[in-house]
């Protein structure tokens, strides 16, 4: 009888250690998105996969902070095709000692969690000690990048005030025209070689919007409103820019293409009468994101957004 105990007890124990070795990620043990980006095919917000694995609920003795940059200083929008980093911050604000952590991150469109969300813009080289997840089947939809063991503190040894920080490489839609969200997930540990009740997660996201304003422009061609003194077509664009000229009078018309820093990247001198009306733009050399066409002739302007592919 106790060798069938001893034996009952060694399966529970070795059962146990696979439903709790989630540790090292979803890429490595057929887990889940932890994020709380998606909420389809079992995912859930936070680190505990039932069973006793890592604490059974958030906590607010882990704080998480989430945030784009742009060479290193905070934004709220981003600008189509560039490139980014986000910075995931963890505090322990508690009393229990968590010397070790690991995270997710992921990027979707929207702001909201969705049952099967598509991810926006795509991860850079993941830093030091993580790997990048690609979707699983059954499992979770969205590209992750996720520790691939467990981490030591940024600043601390684990004890009240330790911090725990990592910086990812993002970049940005090509397109541009969507409210994209962040959301990361951190699990600080006790670093005692298991996945227990001890493990103290929390999570966080953070909602951006695209870069939408013609301030970007210079010399004052922002305060124009848009009008429709011409149409312009495909919108996105991939090769050819077609100009239609369909309320615009009869004379002669600069044409000029600003990219969102800014500069011009093409400009056009076209004369317009009764009997052309249209132009185009060879769009091929242009980098992917967001461009403004401006038509200008004496006082008349117009401005319009056109999205490179």
């Amino acid at each position: 009888m106790r060798k069938q105990v001893t034996f009952i007890s060694f399966i529970a124990i070795a059962i146990s250690l696979v439903l709790c070795s989630y540790r090292e990620g979803p890429a490595t043990y057929s887990g889940w998105d932890c994020t709380g980006a998606e909420t389809g095919l079992s995912n859930r917000a936070g680190c505990s996969t039932g069973g006793g694995c890592h604490a059974s609920a958030a906590t607010p003795a882990i704080t998480v902070a989430l945030e784009l940059d742009s060479a290193g200083i905070p934004v709220t929008k981003y600008v189509a095709g560039k490139s980014y980093t986000v910075k995931i911050t963890g505090t322990n604000t508690g009393t229990t000692n968590q010397p070790g952590f690991g995270y997710q991150i992921s990027c979707i469109r929207g702001a909201v969690a969705q049952v099967t969300p598509a991810s926006a813009g795509t991860w850079g080289t993941p830093p030091s000690t993580s790997q990048l997840a690609t979707p699983q089947a059954n499992n979770f939809v969205l590209n992750i990048i996720e520790h691939e063991s467990v981490i030591p503190p940024t600043t601390g040894t684990g004890s009240t005030g330790t911090t725990y920080v990592r910086v990812v490489p993002w970049t940005a839609p090509a397109t541009g025209i969507d409210t994209v969200s962040f959301w990361t997930a951190l699990n600080a540990v006790n670093d005692n070689g298991r996945a227990d009740a001890g493990d103290l997660w929390n999570t966080n996201h953070l909602v951006v919007t695209a870069e939408d304003s013609l301030a970007v422009i210079p010399n004052g061609i922002a305060s124009v409103t848009e009008g429709n003194l011409i149409k312009v077509y495909p919108n996105p664009v991939n090769d050819v820019l077609n100009l239609q000229f369909d309320n615009a009078q009869n004379g002669s018309y600069d044409v000029l293409v600003y990219n969102v820093s800014g500069q011009v990247v093409a400009s056009e001198k076209v004369d317009f009468n009764a009997n052309s009306n249209s132009t185009s733009l060879n769009t091929s050399g242009w980098a992917p994101g967001i461009y403004f066409v401006n038509l200008q002739a004496d006082k008349i302007q117009q401005v319009i957004k056109v999205v490179r592919q």
